[in-house]
């Protein structure tokens, strides 16, 4: 196990905005990392919410150069594998807007009568970022069967 740590200070407001938790957090991390990072982190009612990551087996054959644990392994960790680590949603989605919306809808009478219209309201997702294919992953059919 390396001598060197790195504590990642979390934001409160942005955990609590984004509806996690610290142990949430360390779940994600331990899951993505477990035979690589010893994860340790603060109790949710603590002042400073803090995740603490010590490497725990050598950097080689993980595709690194050397070996070694520097502090360069840990700020290229951080800015690097960490800040990409995906804790909740769809990869490739970074906000979703909730909007309603009024249709009209075409009544057509099977008696060959006129069409009479209704207003529906319906209910619209607008993002920012695309994902259909992990969105609706085994919720559609293959087209191709």
């Amino acid at each position: 196990m390396s001598p060197w740590l790195l504590r990642v200070e979390l934001s409160r407001e942005m955990i609590l905005d984004k509806k996690l938790s610290v142990d949430r957090i360390a779940a994600k991390v331990i899951e993505e990392y477990e035979d690589f990072l010893n994860v340790m982190f603060s109790d949710e009612n603590a002042q400073t919410l803090v995740l603490r990551l010590r490497v725990m087996e050598e950097l080689e054959g993980k595709g690194e150069d050397s070996g070694d644990v520097t502090d360069d392994t840990l700020k290229h960790l951080e800015q690097g594998y960490l800040r990409d680590l995906k804790l909740q949603g769809v990869a490739n989605i970074r906000k979703v807007f909730i909007r309603s919306s009024k249709r009209t809808k075409i009544l057509v009478p099977d008696d060959g009568g006129l069409p009479t219209y209704k207003q529906e309201e319906e209910w619209l997702l607008d993002t920012e970022g695309v994902n259909l294919i992990e969105v609706w992953a085994g919720r559609v059919d293959s087209m191709g069967a």
